[in-house]
């Protein structure tokens, strides 16, 4: 479920206005939503640091650090929403934007279909069902961000919201945008090369077709091994290959994107977080006033319902991420364990580099995705080391929830990401891998690249029509 319009005013009611007098804040959860009319004030006690004043703050907001990536993704289809890195943005049904993203949406879906046609006609097994998978992936991806485009605009208002009142008590975090930049810029990088890597492999296996005919042939070789299905159906023609290349570059950048988004979005949940334990060990074993620990519970509480409705927002995300990486990663190690003695250099060098990238990738979403649960868990050695003067019923609410509430972002609710999950995976891997190896049936190829470098090489679109291939 969506956080709602009704959700992100309540939100919006919770904080200070700008030259509003300075009063403590106030945020409670009742059934799950921003209680607005607890959220009035703030109290003249939080004037000081030492007793939960608010800190300096800075310009390192979410919406900021998100902004270069969101910006790219609608070039791709993706989050077909006005100024998706502001506060004000908004969604239109009628609109260019979400035009061009059903367009994408669509001709993913036609891909998919024609890659489950080839891979009825060949045999289902691991190798054939590649591009299948690709291709649903990417379709599943992009209507999870239409249905998200929806109610951005109310859903990162709250977090807007929401995050000011937490860093008005906390500060902002220092260098949140800049490490969101960088993790978008050396993602995306990554990834650009690992897409251009895999078209320089299939390339490789169409120089023939360049001895035989040029520049033209070779781009037709390519198509045609990467894509056969598609042009059985069709006949070939320049025109309608480079329109299957652009779909295959959008389409790779949205498989992408979903473990990017996950990773931002984990990123600020748990900067936050981290900030508010920051100012909490600055604190421990120290006397402290019922004002201050009232301060730091209330912005805790803050950042557990933010976590609870982006978790909402965001869960399908983070299962279809956790699934499509599951299956590549299984892919690319079935591949590398059962690679042929005559792959060239650039082969090998391709699949090593592929297998490498999506164990980094998971990793890092794992870990990072892990963190929210881990920060949100650190308050507790310090309310344990409160002082017997200071200990009040506001620490006692404070270290019930922390003890009782689990805050973590999850995949719709089947997992909860945590280190811990982290071994379940790797162990899941394991065991697919040692069953594939066992069962699987050397069976050659489809319509997914450069994984069958010993099949005969078809450059006419004759040829591949009577299978000869």
């Amino acid at each position: 479920m969506l956080p709602s319009r009704k959700t992100a005013k309540a939100a919006a009611a919770a904080a200070p206005q700008q030259g509003s007098t300075v009063t403590q804040p106030r945020l409670l959860l009742s059934s799950g939503k921003l209680n607005a009319a607890a959220a009035a004030a703030w109290s003249e006690a939080a004037s000081s640091t030492d007793d939960g004043g608010p800190r300096k703050e800075g310009g390192d907001t979410f919406l900021h650090g998100l902004r270069p990536a969101a910006t790219l993704a609608q070039v791709f289809g993706l989050l077909p929403v006005k100024q998706p890195s502001d506060e004000t943005a908004s969604f239109r049904w009628a609109s260019v934007r979400v035009a061009y993203s059903v367009l994408v949406i669509l001709a993913s879906a036609v891909q998919s279909v024609f890659s489950l046609m080839r891979m009825l006609e060949q045999g289902v097994n691991f190798h054939t069902s590649v591009n299948v998978v690709f291709f649903t992936t990417s379709t599943i991806t992009s209507l999870l961000f239409l249905r998200m485009a929806t109610s951005w605009g109310s859903t990162f208002s709250m977090w807007s919201t929401l995050e000011r009142f937490v860093a008005a008590v906390n500060g902002h975090p220092a260098r949140l945008v800049f490490r969101m930049k960088v993790m978008t810029v050396v993602a995306l990088l990554l990834a650009a090369v690992e897409h251009s890597l895999s078209i320089a492999a299939t390339l490789a296996h169409a120089l023939p077709c360049y001895d035989r005919g040029g520049l033209p042939l070779l781009m037709e070789g390519y198509f045609m091994r990467k894509y056969r299905k598609t042009f059985t159906i069709v006949s070939y023609s320049p025109w309608r290959a480079l329109l299957i290349f652009i779909l295959q570059i959008i389409t790779t950048f949205n498989w992408n994107f979903s473990d990017l988004f996950v990773v931002l979005v984990s990123m600020g949940l748990a900067a936050h977080f981290r900030q508010l334990n920051v100012a909490l060990d600055e604190a421990k074993g120290k006397l402290r006033h019922e004002v201050y620990w009232r301060s730091r519970r209330e912005s805790y509480n803050a950042l557990a319902v933010l976590t609870r409705a982006i978790n909402d927002y965001v869960g399908p995300v983070v299962l279809a991420s956790y699934a499509s990486n599951l299956y590549f990663t299984c892919l690319q190690l079935l591949i590398v364990s059962k690679r042929k003695a005559q792959h060239s250099h650039l082969h090998n060098f391709y699949f090593f580099f592929s297998l490498v990238f999506l164990i980094v990738r998971t990793v890092v979403i794992s870990l990072l995705a892990a963190d929210v649960y881990l920060e949100s868990q650190r308050p507790r050695p310090v309310l344990f080391s409160v002082p017997s003067p200071s200990f009040c019923r506001e620490v006692q609410r404070f270290l019930m929830q922390v003890n009782t509430d689990s805050v973590a972002l999850t995949g719709c609710d089947f997992f909860s990401v945590t280190r811990s999950f982290m071994l379940t995976v790797a162990g899941t891997i394991v065991t697919y891998i040692v069953i594939l190896v066992q069962f699987d049936t050397n069976a050659t190829g489809d319509d997914s690249g450069p994984q069958q470098p010993n099949r005969t090489l078809v450059c006419t679109c004759s040829d591949l029509q009577i299978y000869n291939c």
